[in-house]
C-alpha cells in the first residue's frame, strides 16, 4: 500500500520540486558592484567620480556616485530583474533602463556599442 501511494504521489513531488527551482530568482549579482566613469560629475566637481550599481538582493540595487573612492551622492534603491544576459533596472518613477551582459565582467546599455557616457559598466 505504501509503495502504491508513493508511486502515485511521485509525479506531484517531482513537479513541485521543478516548480520551486523555476521560481527561484537569479542571485548571481547579489553582493556585486558595477561602475562607470561619471563624466558629468567630473566636469562640475573634478576628481575621479564613478556611478555605481551595488546589487543588495535578488530584486534590489543601490545606485550612488563615488568620488576618489568616497560616496558623494546616493540616488536611491531601485528594483531590477535579471534574465541573463538581460538586465533591467527600474527607478522609482518607473523609468526603465535595459542592459545586456557582454561578458561576466561587463554589461552595456541595450542598443549601444558600450561607448559613450553611462553606457558600459564594469564589475569591481
Amino acid at each position: 500500500m505504501k509503495k502504491t501511494l508513493f508511486i502515485l504521489l511521485l509525479p506531484f513531488i517531482l513537479l513541485g520540486c521543478e516548480k520551486n527551482e523555476e521560481n527561484e530568482l537569479d542571485s548571481r549579482l547579489v553582493g556585486t558592484k558595477w561602475q562607470t566613469y561619471d563624466h558629468i560629475y567630473e566636469i562640475f566637481y573634478g576628481g575621479k567620480p564613478y556611478e555605481v550599481y551595488e546589487f543588495i538582493s535578488t530584486t534590489e540595487v543601490e545606485k550612488y556616485t563615488t568620488n576618489n573612492n568616497i560616496i558623494v551622492d546616493f540616488d536611491g534603491n531601485y528594483k531590477y530583474t535579471l534574465d541573463y544576459p538581460n538586465l533591467s533596472i527600474i527607478k522609482n518613477d518607473s523609468t526603465k533602463y535595459d542592459y545586456v551582459f557582454i561578458s561576466s565582467r561587463e554589461f552595456i546599455r541595450k542598443g549601444t556599442n558600450g561607448s559613450g557616457m553611462y553606457q558600459k559598466y564594469i564589475k569591481q
